[in-house]
């Protein structure tokens, strides 16, 4: 994601990269709320049906629309990416498994 200079709700578009997709956070004129437009990994293009009333909320619903509509191999809930990250042993469904997913 590429935040914007200031943290304070007011500036330039941002633009939010998640599960292949991408959605761009607008800002209205005269502080009017803010609106995202979106295409997912998918293909699948989208935007705001209402106004929010500050940037952190528009990208959430942004966020929420990509991750609905990642790309066919990037699914969130894989087995890979159950692991993303993984540096030790955990607790899984069937006991514990190592960062591969192999049963410990």
């Amino acid at each position: 994601m590429r935040k914007p200079d200031d943290t304070s709700g007011e500036g330039e578009p941002f633009e939010l990269w998640l599960s292949g997709g991408l959605a761009e956070i607008i800002q209205l004129p005269n502080e009017g709320g803010f609106i995202w437009k979106a295409t997912g990994g998918n293909g699948t293009s989208g935007q705001a049906e209402e106004l929010y009333g500050n940037r952190t909320e528009a990208a959430a619903h942004a966020g929420a629309f990509l991750a609905r509509h990642a790309a066919a191999d990037d699914d969130p809930y894989g087995p890979d990416a159950a692991h993303a990250g993984c540096v030790e042993p955990h607790l899984g469904p069937e006991g514990y498994v190592d960062c591969d997913g192999t049963p410990r």
